[in-house]
């Protein structure tokens, strides 16, 4: 049995919305383009069929709305838009909702990938490792990642990590040269810089220990210690302790000597 269906009210929203109230008494917020398109105005009744038609096109047009304005905020990638709208949407009208902005240019994975490469390169202290993996969680395919990274000046990159390690080495006042140096490797790495790249600047630059350094971890490792331990144990820990703050074997044996001296 087909029911017929009649508009017996518009009310104006705020928005390009109009509520429109039918014959059934169910309401529904439909765009104004909606109303044009289907020629509702000029429409005495319709079908159950029709009103499917004209409500899944205006869900079609309200997932498209409400991904520009995701985008306004922040550009983003197809897989952002995705995952933003099947929250609301169905994955039908999220599909389309994807092709239709992107044949309207508001999503470019491509565009996205160098904007954010170039973004990353001279806002942060991001490396190619790390803006890799960001743009991979992004939906952003690997041939593309590779792409906009291999552009990236090399030396700008060496550039970037010499300037961390000296600043590092500047302001080291309580770690030993290796720790220092393990530490530097880990966090450049983490950063996403190659480890051979990492080395290879460590190498060209040198960094010395701080001054009585070793005597001071000596002094407060055997202050700690020496309340429980004596002897040959208590120089055992001390040695385990100061190993572990990369210090050498030679360089605490030596300073253990020193102090049995005193």
């Amino acid at each position: 049995m087909v029911i017929n269906l009649k508009i017996i009210k518009y009310t104006k929203m705020h928005t390009n919305k109009y509520k429109v109230t039918l014959s059934n008494n169910e309401n529904y917020l439909l765009y104004d383009d909606v109303i044009v398109k289907y020629e509702l105005l000029r429409k005495k009744d319709f079908d159950e069929k029709f009103l499917n038609e004209l409500v899944t096109y205006n869900n079609q047009l309200d997932a498209y709305y409400v991904a520009i304005k995701y985008i306004e905020k922040k550009l983003r990638t197809k897989m952002e838009i995705q995952k933003y709208l099947l929250k609301t949407y169905d994955k039908s009208i999220v599909d389309k909702t994807i092709e239709k902005l992107t044949n309207d240019g508001y999503l470019n994975d491509k565009k996205y990938a160098e904007l954010y490469t170039n973004e990353q390169i001279n806002l942060t202290l991001n490396g190619p490792g790390k803006i890799k993996m960001n743009l991979i969680k992004l939906g952003i395919d690997k041939e593309t990642i590779n792409f906009y990274l291999d552009k990236v000046d090399k030396q700008l990159l060496m550039e970037r990590i010499n300037k961390y390690i000296m600043k590092k080495k500047r302001l080291n006042h309580k770690f030993s040269k290796n720790k220092l140096k393990e530490k530097l490797v880990y966090e450049l790495n983490n950063l996403g810089y190659e480890i051979k790249d990492i080395y290879e600047s460590l190498n060209d630059i040198s960094i010395e220990e701080p001054v009585n350094l070793i005597n001071k971890e000596y002094e407060k490792c055997y202050a700690k210690l020496s309340q429980k331990y004596s002897g040959y144990d208590l120089d055992s820990l001390i040695i385990t302790k100061l190993l572990t703050k990369g210090f050498s074997y030679e360089e605490i044996k030596t300073i253990i000597a020193e102090n049995k001296d005193k």
